[in-house]
């Protein structure tokens, strides 16, 4: 195993984990965020977490996607979450925190400019209301009343099957 930086190497322990049970946990969750729009993303959604390796950029491609990059072998297809989500565009994708989904038809990672860490879900309370941010699917108050949305990575991968946008950078 790598050296990795302390929040990462808790990450990836976790997600070993959750990939090792016979079924998966289904209490932890990864906060990420794009600047004060907050989303969770359930730990059994995705098969690994990663600082961002070398991109090949593509050219012609819907703004939202950034390029390609090799993750153990693993060709990926990178993301801009903010530009995916209509909450603005990486400033620099290659300091990103990549979200490889877990998908047998989708290869692809979610760039996320900002990685809280790893939380059970019990630290969020669950408040009713209706999701205000794009493929969330419910919504959550943390103790300092800060709201938090579930990624819905159904539905992300849902549209991710669909045609492109026609939209290209």
């Amino acid at each position: 195993m790598t050296n990795l930086p302390a929040p990462l190497a808790a990450l990836d322990l976790a997600l070993e984990a959750s990939l090792q049970a016979e079924v998966p946990a289904v209490d932890s969750r990864v906060a990420v965020a794009i600047g004060e729009h907050r989303y969770l993303i359930a730990v059994e959604a995705l098969d690994e977490i990663s600082v961002v390796p070398a991109i090949s950029r593509l050219g012609q491609m819907p703004a939202a996607v950034v390029g390609l990059a090799n993750f153990r072998g693993a060709p990926r297809t990178l993301l801009d979450a903010p530009a995916f989500l209509g909450l603005g565009q990486l400033d620099d994708p290659g300091a990103a925190w990549a979200m490889m989904l877990r998908s047998e038809e989708v290869g692809v990672a979610l760039l996320w400019p900002t990685l809280h860490g790893l939380f059970p879900i019990s630290a969020f309370t669950a408040d009713g209301q209706l999701p205000t941010l794009p493929y969330a699917a419910q919504t959550y108050t943390d103790a300092q009343g800060q709201r938090w949305h579930e990624l819905d990575v159904p539905a992300v991968l849902t549209q991710l099957r669909r045609a492109p946008a026609k939209e290209t950078a």
